[in-house]
């Protein structure tokens, strides 16, 4: 198995924004979750996190 070692700086949240934009379509395919192509990085890590949340049982 690899191990991928995952940076929350910058430049990897800009990479997950881009990602997350190209592939709109098929990320709106997880409940609850649709990224809009005018939302920050910042905006679209937040609700990544939020899913995760709401998959592990961590909602408020």
């Amino acid at each position: 198995m690899v191990e991928v070692e995952i940076k929350g700086d910058e430049a990897m949240i800009q990479i997950l924004a881009e990602f997350s934009k190209r592939n709109a379509s098929y990320v709106k395919g997880i409940p609850k979750l649709t990224i809009s192509l005018d939302e920050s990085p910042l905006w679209i890590l937040g609700q990544y996190l939020t899913q995760l949340a709401i998959l592990f049982g961590k909602t408020q």
